[in-house]
């Protein structure tokens, strides 16, 4: 609820600086770290609910969501506008009240990338130093991370009446033209426990 009692409206987001601008960030390892929290954990990953928000200039414009719940498990995210400038989502008025939000200034917007072999026509299955394999990267603009910006209280929303894909093309070989977008190379990135991070078949 508003300070007056009345009820928190919704609010279409709007791109947000994610790099150093949060209070009470702090620096590590040559970056800064935000701590995140998903009070109901990741869609599909519910138990993960602690994470910190890692950045580095040298990797710029992506950063790393760390679990601090089972410290195997890290993402790489970035800002979706990068991706696709005329991104646009109306979050909704549940969402906006559980995140204590009340402006599009109060919020940024993440999106999650995945990064996997993409394998030559002639091999079904990826194989690392495999000849005429390359690198696929997508970002799930499906479902966003949306993130209190003073408070660090995160929450991962659906998009289900969008176009929106899990799976957006950033960038592909085998003829995929990459999206308006330039990122780094990947960083390691470690594998969704098995069973977990799904949405309808889909990673979170």
């Amino acid at each position: 609820m508003m300070e007056d009692g009345s009820p928190v409206p919704g609010f279409t987001p709007v791109r947000s600086s994610v790099t150093g601008l949060y209070p009470g960030s702090v620096v590590r390892h040559g970056g800064y770290g935000l701590d995140i929290l998903f009070p109901e954990g990741l869609i599909g990953c519910e138990e993960w609910r602690r994470f910190v928000l890692e950045a580095d200039p040298a990797t710029a414009p992506v950063l790393v969501l760390r679990s601090l719940d089972e410290p195997a498990v890290s993402f790489l995210v970035t800002d979706p506008y990068l991706i696709c400038p005329d991104y646009r989502f109306e979050l909704a008025e549940a969402d906006a009240a559980a995140l204590e939000a009340a402006s599009p200034d109060d919020v940024a917007v993440l999106c999650i990338l995945n990064v996997r072999l993409s394998p030559p026509p002639s091999a079904p299955i990826p194989q690392a130093g495999a000849e005429g394999a390359g690198v696929l990267i997508t970002a799930n603009l499906l479902g966003p991370l949306v993130i209190h910006k003073a408070t660090g209280r995160a929450r991962q929303v659906v998009l289900a009446n969008s176009n929106y894909s899990a799976h957006h093309v950033v960038v592909g070989d085998r003829g995929t033209e990459p999206q308006p977008a330039t990122l780094p190379g990947p960083a390691p990135l470690s594998a969704p426990v098995e069973g977990k991070g799904e949405i309808e078949g889909e990673s979170c």
